[in-house]
C-alpha cells in the first residue's frame, strides 16, 4: 500500500521475484478495501500517503485483526525513534526505513510470515488438543455410563444376551449365563454357537 507508484512498483517486483503474490493498493482507502476483500497474509505499508496515513490504516486494521493475524510492515523516510514508536503504537509488527535495502525487506518479510505461520500451527495443535481431551471426557463418560447399565443389568433375574449385526454376543448378564451350557465370551462367541438350533429357530 503506497501512493508512490515507483516505490509500488519495486517492492512488488522484488516480491514476486522472491515468490510471493502481491495485491496492490495506490492508497489508504483502497489497502483497507483489498484488505478486507482479500484478506493477505502480511502487508507493507507506506507511512506518508494523501488522505488515511499509513498509521489510520495500521490502527483500523488492528482493530479487527491480530498482529500474528495479520503482520505489517510500515515503510517510512523518517528512521526518528518518535517515528518508529508512533508505528509500533499503531499496530505495526516491523519498521524499514526509506530507501530500503531489498534483502533486508526480503528478510523482515520472511521472518514475519513464518512467525505468523507457526503461531497458526501452534493454534491448530492447541485446538486439536482441545477435541482430544473432549473426545476423551466423552468416552470416560460412556464407558462409565455402560458400566452402570451393566451393573443394573447384572440384578435381573431374567437372563439377557445382546447381540451385534454380525451375531457376536456383546453382553450377557449373569442370569444368562448360569442357564447356558458353557461358557460365553463376550465379543468372540457367536450367538449360534450358544444356544440350540430349536431356540433360535
Amino acid at each position: 500500500v503506497d501512493d508512490d507508484p515507483n516505490v509500488v512498483e519495486l517492492v512488488r517486483l522484488y516480491l514476486e521475484r522472491d515468490g510471493h503474490e502481491v495485491l496492490i493498493a495506490n492508497d489508504g482507502v483502497a489497502g483497507l478495501e483489498t484488505a478486507r476483500e482479500e484478506l493477505p497474509d502480511l502487508i507493507v505499508l507506506d507511512v506518508m500517503m494523501a488522505g488515511l496515513s499509513g498509521l489510520d490504516v495500521a490502527r483500523d486494521l488492528r482493530r479487527r485483526h491480530g498482529l500474528h493475524e495479520l503482520p505489517i510492515i510500515l515503510l517510512t523516510a523518517r528512521g526518528r525513534t518518535s517515528d518508529m514508536l508512533a508505528g509500533f503504537e499503531a499496530g505495526a509488527n516491523d519498521y524499514v526505513v526509506k530507501p530500503f535495502v531489498k534483502d533486508e525487506l526480503l528478510s523482515r518479510i520472511r521472518t514475519l510470515l513464518e512467525a505468523s505461520r507457526a503461531r497458526s500451527r501452534a493454534e491448530e495443535n492447541r485446538e486439536l488438543k482441545e477435541e482430544i481431551e473432549r473426545r476423551i471426557q466423552i468416552e470416560d463418560a460412556l464407558r462409565l455410563s455402560q458400566r452402570r447399565m451393566t451393573q443394573l443389568l447384572d440384578t435381573l433375574e431374567d437372563g439377557l444376551i445382546c447381540i451385534n449385526a454380525r451375531g457376536v454376543v456383546t453382553y450377557v448378564n449373569d442370569a444368562a449365563q448360569q442357564v447356558l451350557d458353557q461358557r460365553v465370551t463376550v465379543n468372540r462367541s457367536r450367538l449360534k454357537e450358544v444356544l440350540p438350533p430349536e431356540v433360535l429357530a
